[in-house]
């Protein structure tokens, strides 16, 4: 019942894991302007990540840097491009 409720009600404190996802995707020409990290259940998690860049990187770049990160069921990066 514990597991199923922290689920349920997305209780995990992911601040160092996200803090790590920044540091690995953002430089001086991206940036993570959104980033939503839940438990989908006792063993996998999500990941959707948003991103505003001037590089022209494709959304699988920055997937295959998340993974090397933690391990996630299903990841979803949107890269807006800015024009610089």
């Amino acid at each position: 019942m514990k597991q199923t409720s922290n689920v349920l009600l997305d209780r995990g404190d992911y601040s160092e894991e996200i803090e790590s996802i920044r540091s690995k995707i953002e430089s001086s020409t991206t940036s993570v302007q959104d980033l939503h990290l839940w438990q989908i259940s006792e063993n996998e998690r999500s990941l959707i990540l948003s991103l505003e860049s001037t590089a022209d990187t494709p959304p699988e770049y920055y997937h295959d840097l998340v993974k090397t990160i933690g391990k996630y069921e299903h990841i979803t990066v949107e890269v807006n491009k800015i024009i610089a």
